[in-house]
């Protein structure tokens, strides 16, 4: 159907909206500073198929000196999400993971503290494998869309404990049977430590 065919186009030109308006402010209030990377690394819980699953993965920024930093993240599922098929001999595995951009905006700081919205743009990738088997059935790759809120917390000048929030949005989930987008889609809460200052 052509409304279905551009539903994804669509969805990229907001995100890439949605890229532009967290840099924006920021770069217009940027100032003059020495600019600096950190990395993140991070555990996750996360909804997936109406139940709570852990993610692993982390964020790479590069602060531009104001208030506005660039990178790319990644997500992988651990473990697997069962898919019920009548036997254990049928059963299925899920297995989940996506990455992409990221863009962050600080939206308020302190000596001790600051917090920042944060949204990855990218894509994802699914499998479904036989449970016992582990023979692979089938694989479909998806977009990723994923807004997000930080809290850290500066235990140092170069180390801080985050806390986030985040919804990940799916679209285009075409060739995974019994999976559909809403599936893919969900809240989570994650705890990571961010290193400062390569």
């Amino acid at each position: 159907m052509p409304g279905r065919r551009a539903e994804p186009q669509l969805i990229r030109r907001a995100a890439v909206l949605l890229l532009l308006s967290l840099a924006g402010p920021g770069a217009l209030h940027a100032q003059d500073a020495r600019a600096s990377a950190s990395v993140e690394t991070a555990l996750r819980i996360g909804a997936l198929r109406g139940s709570a699953k852990a993610f692993a993965g982390g964020v790479g920024l590069l602060d531009l000196g104001g208030r506005v930093a660039f990178g790319g993240g990644g997500w992988i599922l651990l473990g697997t999400s069962r898919i019920y098929a009548g036997s254990a001999d049928s059963d299925r595995d899920l297995h989940v993971a996506y990455g992409g951009v990221v863009a962050a905006v600080e939206l308020v700081r302190d000596a001790r503290w600051d917090l920042r919205a944060r949204a990855l743009v990218g894509a994802g990738n699914g499998k479904i494998s036989l449970r016992l088997a582990g023979v692979q059935l089938a694989a479909d790759n998806f977009g990723v869309i994923e807004p997000e809120l930080c809290g850290s917390w500066h235990m140092s000048p170069n180390a801080s404990l985050v806390g986030s929030v985040a919804y990940r949005y799916t679209y285009a989930v075409d060739d995974l049977p019994s999976v559909s987008e809403d599936n893919l889609r969900g809240m989570s809460l994650g705890l990571g430590l961010s290193v400062r200052g390569f």
